[in-house]
Formats: C-alpha cells, structure tokens, sequence
C-alpha cells in the first residue's frame, strides 16, 4: 500500500508541475481534496486488496499535487523574505489537523468498524474538497485577475 502512495506522489508531482497560472494551482489544490476524498472512499466501498492499491495509488497523486501547488501558492504569494515563515505558517496547522485526525480516527475505530471510518473519512474529504472548488471557483469568476481575487499578491 506505501509503495502505492508512494508511486502516486511522484506522478501527481509531475502533474502539477505542468499547472501554469496561480488560477489553475488554486482549482487544482482545491480538487485534491475530492480526488483524496474518492481515494479513501474506493476501499470502504470495495475491501479488496487491488481496491485498496488503486486507492492509495490516487491518494497518492492528489498527496502530491496538493503539495505542489500548495507550495507554488505559498511561494508565489510571498515576498522571498518571509518564505520560511509562510511555509511554516501554512505546513504547522496542517500537521497538526493530520495529528488529530489520526488521533480521532483511533478513538472511532473502538466504536465503528474500519469501513465505517474510512467511509466517513473519505465523506468528509469530499465534501471540504467540493465546497473549497466551489469558493475557489466562485473567487475567480467574481475577480479579473487571481490577484483581485486575494490568491495572489502583486
């Protein structure tokens, strides 16, 4: 199963490499959170071991488009002298949302058997995925440029 994520990671990287403007790594990173949603979803759904691959194989590349374009958000927003701290800012509330979600997942797993946890994981997942597609979406159209829309400064 790691080396599943694993493969993932490196295809999704090399997909986001090829994002070109700030408007498509902000559609892209927001779509990472429904492509992860589907990922943990496919295994609660289908308890299989090839299921269970092609899931962490897409968890995998949405893991590694996510970082990607996070990073190329961060870095394109920030002047280079307070890159350190930006990544810092941005990476700290992620690691420890990850922390309490595995924490939390642990205590569900004395009360809910593992598809149940998977399947609420991967519910919520998606669903912060599509409603972060929808503002994301909604910010560009609203504003000429991503700039007015506060997902670059310049």
């Amino acid at each position: 199963m790691q080396a599943c994520w694993m493969v993932g990671i490196l295809v999704g990287n090399r997909l986001a490499a090829r994002l070109g403007t700030v408007s498509q790594a902000a559609h892209a990173l927001a779509i990472t959170g429904i492509t992860t949603g589907i990922a943990v979803l496919i295994p609660a759904a289908f308890p299989y071991v090839v299921a269970a691959g092609i899931g962490w194989f897409i968890g995998g590349v949405s893991n590694g488009v996510d970082n990607v374009t996070a990073n190329a958000i961060v870095r394109l927003r920030t002047p280079e002298e307070m890159r350190g701290r930006a990544f810092a800012a941005v990476s700290s509330p992620v690691m420890g949302a990850n922390l309490l979600r595995t924490a939390a997942a642990g205590g569900l797993l004395l009360v809910m058997g593992p598809r149940a946890v998977f399947a609420l994981s991967g519910t919520g997942a998606l669903l912060s995925g599509a409603a972060c597609l929808m503002f994301v979406h909604r910010a560009l159209k609203r504003e000429r440029s991503p700039a007015e829309a506060g997902l670059l400064s310049n």
